[in-house]
């Protein structure tokens, strides 16, 4: 084959983060000695690269990628010659080869500069590994989104897997704030009757003109009949009126508000467990997946 030929068009491969236009990556492609390579396992060393790669003509160096954050092989590796010519001949005749049972993938890169030997994935490694769903072995197993996820769950952490433990104690939490809003309002409206019998008995103590019911109200303070006693005295009909209803009122409206808070917390309840199942039937398809890749790999 002629080298016009080995030159050929180039691919649609291009670094993404170039410095420069798109004409300038291309010229520096044409002219480039050295190769891009992919999908490489995490344990291929860097002597195994070498060894592969020197059979089409003298390697320069090779430059092993690395997790960004571990300083770890991360599957993928720069390969630079000193000629050009045997750069094409191992895009040539390596490319699309077995190295530690896996194919490899190379393409012309536009020259290797310091920094580029870092993986730019999200968690230190390549980008393509945060997304992977399925099981590899040679690249860490299941992508890092879904490692995640498991780790999560295996930790019980179900409020940042799914949030189970949040929609569990929704009910609960529900009923407890609604109980601790009444109870402040209460205490609110103790104060201002507080407030107001003070008020009251100091205008009575500088000398000035005292309505009869609030003379009453000073008296019941004295008396020790409390706030509550004072507030039902002076709402007048109308507090008399609602104390005529039927002794078990008050209790069916408590009854009621208790049904409902248990409803809640039942339906809560079903919602986490219904989660909880889904997760499970996760975590028991990637096992099987797992297993299964297992399996093979001891085939092979």
């Amino acid at each position: 084959m002629s080298a016009s030929k080995r030159n050929g068009s180039l691919s649609a491969y291009r670094d993404q983060q170039f410095q420069g236009s798109m004409k300038e990556q291309e010229d520096k492609l044409r002219a480039s000695t050295t190769l891009y390579v992919g999908n490489l396992s995490f344990f291929t060393t860097e002597d195994q690269i070498h060894h592969l790669f020197s059979k089409s003509g003298d390697v320069k160096r090779c430059i092993i990628g690395l997790d960004r954050f571990t300083k770890t092989p991360c599957g993928f590796c720069f390969v630079e010659y000193y000629r050009r010519a045997d750069a094409e001949d191992a895009l040539r005749y390596v490319n699309g080869t077995r190295l530690d049972e896996r194919v490899i993938r190379c393409d012309w890169d536009a020259g290797f500069i310091e920094g580029r030997q870092y993986g730019r994935g999200k968690s230190g490694g390549q980008v393509r590994d945060e997304f992977r769903t399925d099981y590899d072995g040679g690249r860490g197993g299941f992508g890092k989104m879904i490692q995640n996820r498991m780790e999560r769950i295996q930790a019980g952490d179900f409020a940042m897997a799914g949030g189970t433990n949040q929609r569990r104690s929704f009910g609960k939490r529900k009923w407890e704030e609604r109980n601790d809003s009444e109870s402040q309002e209460g205490e609110d409206v103790d104060k201002t009757t507080d407030l107001r019998l003070k008020l009251r008995k100091m205008r009575g103590e500088n000398g000035e003109e005292v309505s009869a019911p609030e003379q009453e109200g000073m008296a019941a303070e004295d008396n020790g009949e409390g706030a509550f006693s004072q507030v039902a005295r002076e709402s007048g009909p109308a507090a008399e009126a609602s104390n005529t209803q039927p002794a078990g009122a008050s209790s069916k409206v408590h009854d009621s508000s208790e049904k409902a808070a248990l409803m809640e917390d039942s339906m809560a309840e079903r919602a986490a467990v219904s989660e909880e199942d889904a997760e499970d039937n996760v975590v028991g398809q990637l096992a099987g997946q797992m297993a299964d890749q297992d399996k093979q790999m001891d085939w092979s």
